[in-house]
């Protein structure tokens, strides 16, 4: 009986040692960069980007919503990778984070003609469903 007394308080300590400790170190940044978000591609002619950097059309280039890009010039997103599904026919592809779309839905990305053509037979289709995350080292 006093073995079971013992016993028990010391098996519920060991099983109360199990939970889950909040990390302090992670940041909310390293937490988004393995998140995927779910929304809506479309396509558009690049150029000269918010990145300030010249891109062409064949170049596989994405376009972050403002709060995606974040601030400054040029903002902290420039140049990291994304990797993009379809989910309508499981295509993946490959971007890098180039410009900024003012104009697009919460989780949504704007895309080079040649990143959309990855995903998609044609521009034609002009709106495709996506699930996306932000790559750790790039393209």
């Amino acid at each position: 009986m006093l073995a079971a007394l013992i016993f028990i308080p010391l098996a519920l300590s060991v099983m109360g040692g199990a939970t889950p400790v909040a990390d302090n170190n992670a940041t909310a940044s390293t937490l988004e960069k393995r998140a995927t978000q779910f929304g809506q591609a479309t396509w558009f002619n690049v150029g000269l980007g918010a990145c300030g950097e010249m891109d062409v059309n064949s170049d596989l280039v994405v376009a972050l919503t403002p709060a995606f890009f974040g601030p400054g010039f040029p903002g902290p997103r420039c140049n990291q990778g994304v990797t993009i599904r379809n989910t309508q026919n499981g295509q993946v592809a490959h971007g890098v984070v180039r410009d900024k779309c003012p104009g697009c839905a919460a989780s949504g990305l704007d895309l080079s003609p040649a990143l959309f053509l990855q995903l998609t037979p044609s521009l034609d289709t002009g709106v495709i469903p996506i699930a996306w995350f932000f790559d750790n080292d790039g393209p």
